[in-house]
């Protein structure tokens, strides 16, 4: 007989407390998601999903903000990604996607969004097949793609090779997808589950990089080729607004045999200031970007 061993009755009370406090966890993070976060549930959505804190209201005299992120200091001469393998059909992926300016030195694919909005306007609504990261020319289309967390994105594969789709945190090594699509019109929809930036890449192509930014209210945008944003339909108040812009360097990652197998890239860049925002006015904020 052992000695040590709990009686019986002990142990199914301890079962039961265990489960039970299980299950009042799992009911307060799952219970309290906005509908459009319910909807649909594939099985890689957990806990991690947001408590509901936003609420769709009717905004009167909304205001705006308009404005623009731009490259302080000269830009930063990025080497080009190594293409190995299938070089013609993937010729043009060599060049480095960590950095577009255009025009005013303005900077594309930074997220811009607002922190801490509790009610506003209603979030955006996208239909089946809308949210697209598409695969095409061995390169993610579009580098950055801001969707509200509960949002269907599809994965698209419309090149005439296999790829391999994997999702995981920034600067974490957890995998949240990873799925290969063997060929040209292959799709597989994921559902972003958190908020922040999501890293995306492909093994079979070490060169392949993207983002999903996922927002957690609809007072968010991605800046144009020239570095410009506007959000709108905004209560009047005053706001902490925020951007994310991946970071630049880049470095090959190589195996003990010298064989190219991913890039390490440099951490992002992030900037907040306050802004406030009038009834019916627009406001306006700038903000530099500097290179390290």
């Amino acid at each position: 007989m052992r000695r040590n061993a709990l009686p019986a009755a002990v142990l199914a009370s301890l079962v039961v407390l265990v489960a039970g406090g299980c299950r009042s966890e799992h009911h307060d993070d799952a219970g309290q998601l906005q509908s459009w976060q319910k909807e649909k549930m594939p099985a890689h959505v957990t806990a991690e999903l947001p408590k509901a804190n936003y609420t769709a209201v009717e905004v009167r005299d909304g205001g705006s903000i308009t404005g623009s992120v731009r490259l302080a200091g000269p830009a930063p001469v990025l080497p080009d990604f190594q293409i190995d393998g299938a070089a013609n059909a993937c010729a043009s992926a060599a060049h480095n996607n960590r950095l577009t300016v255009g025009t005013n030195r303005g900077i594309a694919g930074a997220v811009v969004y607002l922190v801490n909005v509790a009610q506003g306007k209603p979030m955006p609504a996208f239909a089946h097949g809308e949210l697209v990261l598409d695969q095409n020319g061995c390169q993610y289309r579009p580098h950055v793609l801001a969707a509200p967390v509960g949002a269907e994105v599809d994965f698209l594969n419309s090149d005439d090779m296999p790829h391999n789709v994997r999702v995981q945190s920034v600067g974490h090594d957890s995998v949240l997808l990873n799925v290969t699509q063997g060929a040209r019109g292959k799709n597989d929809p994921w559902l972003i589950d958190r908020a922040g930036p999501l890293e995306v890449s492909c093994d079979y192509h070490p060169w392949m990089n993207a983002y999903l930014f996922g927002v957690a209210n609809p007072y968010y945008a991605v800046t144009a080729t020239d570095g410009k944003f506007t959000i709108r339909d905004i209560p009047p108040g005053t706001y902490t607004l925020k951007i994310w812009l991946n970071g630049f360097e880049t470095t090959p990652k190589r195996d003990n045999r010298g064989q190219l197998v991913g890039y390490a890239f440099g951490h992002p860049y992030m900037q907040e200031q306050k802004v406030e925002v009038k009834p019916g006015k627009p406001a306006s904020a700038v903000f530099e970007v500097r290179p390290r």
